[in-house]
């Protein structure tokens, strides 16, 4: 992901997005600039690089190459760490479903009687919305 970084690079004045209101108006706040590291917001990427990390954590294990996150690091990132008894499993359909929620490495786990569910979400105030 050679675009992408944890921390603002001056490059990306001139390429970054800005967000907007479910209106389509500018917001009034200004960009967040990150010049430190934190994994859990700081994220500054393309949808293209985004997109291939997504289709590299959905995809299969296999011997074909190499890959964008290393098999332990990815097997570890699916393992459900904190308990969050608060909160109830994603509505996907007309039934609420029964479930644990769990926080693991950069995912939400609803871990459901079918099988786990990662999720993510995230918005930063000035018009950026993430579901996956």
């Amino acid at each position: 992901m050679p675009q992408s970084s944890y921390v603002w690079m001056d490059a990306y004045e001139s390429t970054a997005a800005a967000g907007h209101t479910a209106e389509g108006e500018l917001p009034g706040r200004a960009r967040s600039i990150y010049t430190e590291a934190n994994t859990a917001f700081s994220l500054y990427t393309t949808p293209e690089e985004y997109a291939r990390f997504l289709i590299e954590m959905m995809s299969p294990r296999g011997n074909n190459g190499s890959h964008l996150v290393a098999t332990p690091l990815r097997e570890s990132m699916y393992e459900r760490i904190t308990p969050v008894p608060n909160r109830v499993p994603v509505r996907r359909g007309p039934a609420e479903p029964a479930g644990e929620v769990y926080f693991g490495l950069g995912w939400r786990i609803d871990a459901l009687p079918s099988g786990d569910r990662y999720l993510h979400s995230g918005s930063n105030r000035i018009g950026f919305r993430c579901f996956i």
